[in-house]
Parts: C-alpha cells; sequence; structure tokens
C-alpha cells in the first residue's frame, strides 16, 4: 500500500472555515504588534503562572535548529534527554523529561494536541524541519499549566507557529552536515494586497543516511498558512505536514561493539525493514472580542495519519486466532503493519478579564478512529495471510475552569479544575471477532500562587492532583496473538465476543512545585524544588513493542523528586554565560512484579527500592559565548549522568547476578560532550537588511568521545538471573554548516 497523500480533505476544510465576504473588508493589515484579540491559552507567562519552565524565541531556536528531529532538539533543554535510533539526531528521536517518556509529555501545535491518542506517542518524525517555522517553544516540566490534552504528568511543550509578518519577503536555509546529512527549507509570504489577509508558504526537505549503517531517513514538508486581523477577531488557518520513509534501527548493539569504529554503527534490522508515512494537519483558530475583557477562543482541528512499516523475521509463528500453537511458521516472512488514522477535535475557550483577575473556560472534544491492518508474506506464501485487522477508537471530552485572582497588588493565586472522560473501543477485528470497551473519568484539581516580591525577585508554589489513562497497548494489545483478553478485563459478554472493564489503572499523581526567580539585566536565574508522588505509573517493562517503543506496565507506588537551576548573564568583557542544573531522584517504592515460567512455578521480582530506568541521574550544561565583530562564538560542554536499562538498578538487590558469566553492567556511563557554534552575520557585507545573511558552522562532540547515548536490558529466563543489554552509540566528532538568507 503506497502512501497516499490525502491533502483533498483538509483543503476542503480549510475552504469551508474560510469567512464569508461580509466578513472580508478592505481594511489594512494592522501593523506588527496591533493584535487586539488576546486569549489565555496553554502557555505560561513569566511571573505570572505558578510553573516551572523554560522559553525559546524564534532567534534562539533559529541558533540551534539545523532540521534534526524536533525531539533531539527540546532534548538539550532544562532536565530532558533524548536518543535517536539512528545515533545522529535525524529520523526517530525520543524524548524524556524529568525521567517520563514522550506518551507522558503533552506537546501541543498552537495549542493543539499533537500526542496519538491511542499511545499517547508524540511522532516528530512525521514533521521534518518544523522547528524552522516556529516563533516560540515553551518546555513545562511536571503538569504545568496544561488544561486540556494527552497526559501531562512529565512535562509539557508548547510549540507556536510564527505570525505571518506584514510585508512580503521570504527566507532560505541551507545546511549540510555530516553522514550525509542535508536540509533545504524555503519560504515566502506577506499581506494580499489591502485585504486584511495574509499569507505564508513553506516547503522543506530533510536526509541524512544515519550514524548507523544503515538509518538512512527522507522527510519532506509543506507548510501553508493564513491569517486574517480586524479590530474585533483574528483568524489563523494552518495545514502542514508531509510524507517521511525511514530505515529503521530501533534495536541496539551489544556492549562489547561499543569499542570498535565500525562494529558500533551495526543495525540488526535489514535493509528494506522501514517505516513510511504522512500525518497531515488541518488548524482553524479564532480569536473573537465578544464584549470589554470578553474573548472567545475556537479551534477546530482534523488530522489524518496514513502509512505502514515493513519488517522481517527469518521464521514468523503464524497464529492469527490466538490458539496454543502456531498454524504455521512462515519462513523468511516480511510484514505490511499499515495504520490509518482519522482525528478531529474542537476546543472553545472563554476568557473574562475582571477587576479581580482572569475567569477562563472551557472544553475540549475529541474523536479518534485508527484502523490497524497487518499482512505477511514469505515462502510458499502466494496470497499475503491477515496477522491482524481492526479498528481502535478513543472519544474525549475534557471540561475546565480557571480563575487567576489577584489576592494583593503582586500576588495572584491560581485555582483550576478538569473534569476528563475517555471512552476506548475496539471494533471490527476481522480475524478474532473479538471487541471491547473501556471507559476512564477523573477530576484534576490545582492549586497555584505567584507572589512578585519586588522587581527581580518572584516565588512560586504549585499543588496538583491528576491522573491519565493508559494507552491501548496498556488495555490490551490484539497484535500481540500470544495474549489472552480474558486476563486482561474484568467483564466478559459472551453473546457479542465483547469484554469491558479493563484491568489496566490510570496512572495517579499528586505533585508539589516551590521556585523562585531573580531577574536584573541580563541575569537571570531560575530554581525550582519538585516531588512527584505516583500510584500506579507506567514504567519501562523490559520488552519492546513492535514499534521499538519500550513496552510499560504498572508499578505499586514512585516518587519522582529533584532541584533544577538554570542561569544566564553577562560578566565584563561582554562575556555571555549560561547553563543548568538538574539532579533528580527517581524511585520505584513499590513494585513487584510475578514471573511464571509456563511449568507452575512463579517468580517474585522486587524492585522496590529501586531507581526508575531509562533517565539519567542527573544533567548539566555550561555554556560560554561571546561576539567578535560579525561573529558570534559559542562553546558549550553537557553532561549526563548514569542511566540504568531496567528497573533492577544494575541488579542492587540480587548482586549473585552480576557474577554470572557474561554478565554486562546494565547501564550507561557518565559522560560529556563538548560542542562549538559559530555564527558569521553577513548582512552587511552581501549589503543585505539586518540579519538577512548568516552563516552557521557547528562542531558536535569536539573531542571526539566514544559513548553511549542510550540503552535497555531485557531478561532472557523467568527468574530474571541472565539478561541481554544493547545499547545505542553516540556519533563521534561530526560537523554542519548551514545558510540561512532572508529576502
Amino acid at each position: 500500500m503506497a502512501v497516499r497523500c490525502r491533502f483533498v480533505l483538509p483543503i476542503a476544510l480549510l475552504l469551508s472555515a474560510l469567512p464569508g465576504a461580509a466578513d472580508a473588508e478592505d481594511e489594512p493589515l494592522p501593523a506588527e504588534g496591533e493584535e487586539l484579540v488576546v486569549v489565555s491559552s496553554t502557555v505560561a507567562k513569566d511571573r505570572e503562572d505558578p510553573a516551572s519552565f523554560s522559553d525559546f524565541d524564534a532567534e534562539q531556536i533559529q541558533s540551534v535548529n539545523a532540521g534534526q528531529d524536533l525531539s533531539t532538539l527540546l532534548g538539550e533543554t532544562m532536565n530532558a534527554y533524548s536518543y535517536s535510533d539512528a545515533g545522529n539526531g535525524y529520523g526517530y528521536s525520543y524524548l524524556r523529561i524529568r525521567g517520563f517518556d514522550q506518551a507522558r509529555i503533552a506537546v501541543n501545535v498552537n495549542g493543539v494536541p499533537l500526542n496519538t491518542p491511542e499511545s499517547h506517542q508524540v511522532y516528530s518524525i512525521d514533521l521534518g524541519d518544523f522547528a524552522t517555522g516556529l516563533g516560540m517553544i515553551q518546555v513545562q516540566r511536571g503538569p504545568g499549566t496544561a488544561l486540556y490534552g494527552s497526559p501531562a504528568v512529565g512535562g509539557v511543550v508548547n510549540l507556536e507557529t510564527a505570525r505571518i509578518p506584514a510585508v512580503k519577503g521570504g527566507e532560505l536555509a541551507l545546511s549540510i552536515g555530516s553522514f550525509g546529512t542535508s536540509r533545504v527549507s524555503l519560504g515566502y509570504g506577506g499581506s494580499i494586497g489591502t485585504s486584511p489577509w495574509a499569507y505564508f508558504v513553506r516547503a522543506a526537505h530533510v536526509q541524512s543516511d544515519g550514524y548507523r549503517d544503515p538509518s538512512w531517513s527522507r522527510q519532506t514538508y509543506l507548510h501553508l498558512g493564513f491569517e486574517r486581523f480586524a479590530p474585533e477577531s483574528v483568524w489563523r488557518i494552518v495545514l502542514f505536514g508531509g510524507p517521511e520513509a525511514t530505515q529503521l534501527a530501533y534495536f541496539g548493539v551489544p556492549k562489547d561493539y561499543l569499542s570498535d569504529d565500525k562494529l558500533r554503527r551495526t543495525n540488526f534490522l535489514l535493509p528494506g525493514e522501514t517505516d513510511t508515512f504522512v500525518q497531515p494537519q488541518l488548524q482553524v483558530m479564532n480569536d473573537r472580542r465578544l464584549a470589554p475583557g470578553l474573548f472567545l477562543k475556537n479551534t477546530v482541528y482534523g488530522i489524518l495519519g496514513d502509512g505502514y512499516f515493513r519488517q522481517f523475521a527469518s521464521a514468523l509463528e503464524y497464529n492469527p486466532q490466538g490458539n496454543p500453537l502456531p498454524d504455521a511458521t512462515i519462513d523468511n516472512a516480511w510484514s505490511k503493519r499499515a495504520l490509518n488514522n482519522r482525528q478531529v477535535g474542537w476546543i472553545p475557550r472563554l476568557s473574562y478579564s475582571h477587576k479581580g483577575g482572569e475567569l477562563t473556560a472551557g472544553m475540549e472534544l475529541l474523536f479518534h478512529r485508527g484502523r490497524h491492518d497487518g499482512k505477511v508474506t514469505g515462502d510458499g506464501v502466494t496470497t499475503p495471510l491477515v496477522l491482524y485487522d481492526f479498528t481502535n477508537g478513543k472519544d474525549t471530552i475534557n471540561l475546565f475552569l480557571r480563575e487567576a485572582v489577584a489576592v494583593a497588588k503582586n500576588a495572584t493565586l491560581d485555582l483550576e479544575i478538569q473534569a476528563t472522560r475517555h471512552r476506548f473501543t475496539m471494533r471490527d477485528d476481522r480475524v478474532r471477532g473479538i471487541s471491547w470497551d473501556g471507559d476512564y473519568s477523573y477530576l484534576s484539581p490545582r492549586i497555584g500562587a505567584n507572589w512578585n516580591i519586588s522587581d527581580r525577585w518572584n516565588v512560586y508554589g504549585r499543588v496538583t492532583k491528576t491522573e491519565s489513562e493508559p494507552t491501548f497497548n496498556n488495555v490490551w494489545d490484539p497484535e500481540d496473538t500470544s495474549s489472552d483478553p480474558a486476563s486482561r478485563f474484568a467483564s466478559y459478554d459472551p453473546s457479542n465476543n465483547r469484554y469491558a472493564d479493563p484491568n489496566a489503572k490510570p496512572e495517579r499523581l499528586t505533585s508539589f512545585e516551590l521556585g523562585a526567580g531573580f531577574v536584573q539585566g541580563a541575569t537571570r536565574v531560575k530554581m525550582n524544588l519538585y516531588r512527584m508522588q505516583f500510584h500506579d505509573e507506567f514504567v519501562f517493562a523490559g520488552a519492546l513493542d513492535n514499534d521499538g517503543i519500550p513496552v510499560t506496565t504498572n508499578a505499586g507506588k514512585s516518587l519522582h523528586q529533584g532541584i533544577e537551576v538554570e542561569a544566564r548573564g553577562r560578566i565584563p568583557g561582554d562575556v555571555d554565560l549560561s547553563g543548568y542544573l538538574a539532579i533528580s531522584d527517581d524511585v520505584l517504592e513499590q513494585d513487584t512484579l510475578l514471573s511464571p515460567d509456563g511449568a507452575g512455578t512463579t517468580y517474585v521480582i522486587d524492585y522496590s527500592g529501586n531507581r526508575v530506568a531509562l533517565f539519567p541521574e542527573h544533567t548539566a550544561r555550561f555554556a560560554i559565548a561571546r561576539t567578535f565583530g560579525v561573529a558570534a562564538v559559542e562553546l558549550s560542554a553537557r553532561h549526563i549522568g548514569r542511566i540504568y536499562l531496567d528497573n533492577s538498578e544494575n541488579e542492587r538487590k540480587a548482586p549473585a547476578n552480576r557474577a554470572v558469566a557474561g554478565y554486562v553492567d546494565k547501564q550507561v556511563d557518565p559522560f560529556t560532550l563538548v560542542a562549538a557554534q559559530a555564527v558569521f552575520d553577513l548582512s552587511h557585507a552581501a549589503r543585505r537588511p539586518a540579519r538577512g545573511l548568516l552563516l552557521r558552522v557547528r562542531c558536535d562532540n569536539l573531542l571526539d568521545a566514544n559513548v553511549a547515548q542510550f540503552g535497555y536490558s531485557y531478561p532472557l529466563d523467568p527468574a530474571y538471573t541472565t539478561f541481554y543489554s544493547e545499547f545505542f552509540p553516540a556519533p563521534g566528532r561530526s560537523f554542519v554548516a548551514g545558510l540561512d538568507f532572508a529576502f
């Protein structure tokens, strides 16, 4: 099934959303800064909202963006970490914040949830060079200020596309780097005649061979935007997306491969094991002033997704009915696992600014359907055999209310409440005839306060109590024919072959944040403490699913706590210093697994007291920068603490296992990477407007350190005494150079 770039429906929706002629008065486009409609959103404001976050404007984004995966770019921020399958930050990459993976990080584009409803994952691989078109990135740590969207227990990432300029013009960005990496982006836009409308269109292509062999990726991106300004209303219409094709590389290498320059780059997946996908998204947004101090913001969006994985198995046990024994073993089998997604949503928000503060009320409606279709061919198979074929559905309604009250001249109290209901369904199982239903409902109250002690100092605090629903695979994975649905549900209707009342529990979180900020001139310091207490947190279960994503299961009780410090300033000599330090203590307070051996024996695996796997013990970054004429130079170093590969904390409670022949320490050792960057502003020499021509040169891993960036460990026996550990190598010294030209 070739990828079908289904832009017909989004374009039809776009045309239907355009205001009629009666709304299109011939009035001049307001100058920049004259937009009159402002509505509270998920974006936090410094010295106003009680949240821990870091902001990056368009210039800061441009300084670090070379077309790398968005998760890679975000992984450089405070108390965050990322790694990529290909090694060099292109293709499939995975973000973690405060120890939580992407499934527990809410990512919003212009306030629209980007996370996939079924898995909560963020597949930023479908958005090649997306960062080039962003005007702002905000990374919130912890539950943050999100009032709707995907689970936000670990963090909230707000991405805002850049506003369209009133003056016509364009931009061209080119870059080339190590491992066959290149990027080209071309955009142009401006006002449409004398009408109140403006437009912008951009096309980009990013490709890389990847550090590992083979691990190539090819990403094409298209963006079309319209804006209409009027004194009482602002319209924004955005359509974006594009196809990608990637050689899969989600298995690591044994530790002894890391010391060999050639072996460390090995990809055990065969050429032809690829991912091909396209996911266009349409957003129609309107901000409208209803009365003085009263604003209505409406967002309607649609997301389509179409594509497939191709995967190889030398011997595949074909067992679509879930019988005790496979129907057949297919040699040299190629599986084609297709996915077709349809998602629509509506987010209305009403904001009222009154004498004592601001009241925001709103709703989120989301309707999702995803068809999963798996087929297999191989030796002796002339007609593709069906592995699975079913449709998942998820309907969400979320009501929210926030009151920001000025309790004193410089102090604000935030009171928030969310009421959320998710309805899960699985239907149209064309292989086993199984269906199921599940409902998850909860209330999420929050209270926070910010006090601006002076023009320099502010302090804030927040207490949050929330829950997050499981993913579909946490409930039951119908692609795994060895899994018995009877063990995953409490109710069964034999007349309809339908299950209900899933055993998978929602995560329950009580979170505490306390922070302070200081600002004086160019000097800014932020510090915060956090404590996040969990019941039934989803943690790594010692396996990867068919997509190369870690399988998770409920733990009993867990605790995430730590300290985060971020600072920047200027010292004599016009030298800029910046950096951060994050220290986290992530502990499984109660976590016991029961591991049956299939012969009547059950082993008890107790991980209680161990560190939660797959996140550094600490992260730190320091940078020093200075401008010399037309050149702005920065030297930086980032230190990453120890990362454990499973929840045993390198067999802390079973040290005898470390004496087993062939045992490999289940950890990524601490490491430090140094980078250097120079930006040359050639605008004056080229007789271009200010910052109209920039040349960028960057060197990563300047000292050519030989390190692993991530890994996993899996038990090989029911008693959890022997293990296989794999590691994802980081590339050695690498370079990228780019040219940005504004016209």
